[in-house]
């Protein structure tokens, strides 16, 4: 995605690892899990973490820095989530399903020179 006035992408799709989506990743037929990091430039608004896991499996997304709260979980019955990223920088997918999160507290920092 394009940099904000503070260096950051308005955009980045991620692996579950959470390095970012190569041109030989995006050809990976079989891989059935993404991520997409949405910042929010000039916006105000907190950044979102978009989970999406079409495998048959539960898969551990590693988040970027920062505190998160799961707001919607598909897997979920109601859709509903209560979880928010305090000690573990990790969310469990599961199998076939999509999860949104908001960053709590932004730790958008000035590009540096």
């Amino acid at each position: 995605g394009l940099p904000d006035p503070l260096g950051l992408p308005d955009l980045a799709w991620r692996l579950p690892s959470g390095d970012v989506v190569t041109g030989e990743a995006w050809d990976d037929r079989v891989a059935r899990t993404l991520a997409a990091h949405i910042g929010a430039p000039g916006t105000g608004r907190a950044p979102l973490y978009l989970v999406f896991n079409g495998s048959s499996e539960s898969v551990a997304f590693l988040l970027p820095a920062g505190r998160w709260q799961l707001e919607f979980d598909s897997a979920a019955v109601t859709g509903d989530a209560n979880w928010i990223s305090d000690t573990d920088q990790h969310v469990v997918a599961r199998a076939r399903s999509v999860l949104l999160l908001a960053e709590l507290t932004s730790r958008r920092k000035r590009k540096t020179a």
